[in-house]
């Protein structure tokens, strides 16, 4: 809510300017291994974040362990369906990145990957990430 309003009360020196603004609100107390993945994730997918020609709020806290009851997250989790990977893919205008196998592990959902399976991800995601990147 700070970013929404910050940038609703931003006035624009000259009068022209149109900010952009990404907001992801993440698990609280994430275990050492979700911090890794989700930090190789975004770490992944930041060129694609600031590509975007517009404005992102994701309550990742919803999803995993960490989540709440609140009636405010309970209402953006439906908004979002079940699956942190396919809320990002919605935001991001990036239908096929929920079919990426990327652990949920990242956001408190699941178990922890395998390095492999962790080493697999990364390639799959990068190669699918550049092919989004050139289209």
């Amino acid at each position: 809510r700070a970013l929404q309003e910050l940038s609703f009360r931003r006035e624009a020196p000259g009068g022209r300017e149109r900010l952009r603004t990404k907001s992801v609100v993440l698990p609280r107390a994430p275990a050492v291994t979700e911090l890794t993945l989700r930090l190789q994730f975004e770490k992944l997918l930041l060129p694609a974040f600031v590509r975007l020609d517009g404005d992102i709020s994701l309550p990742l806290d919803v999803f995993g362990r960490a989540s709440s009851a609140s009636a405010e997250k309970a209402e953006a989790e439906a908004e979002i369906e079940g699956d942190p990977l396919e809320a990002i893919a919605q935001a991001l205008g990036m239908r096929d990145l929920g079919g990426v196998g990327w652990s949920r592990h990242a956001w408190g959902c699941g178990p922890a990957p395998s390095a492999e399976e962790v080493a697999e991800a990364c390639d799959d995601l990068a190669v699918f990430l550049h092919g989004a990147s050139c289209l």
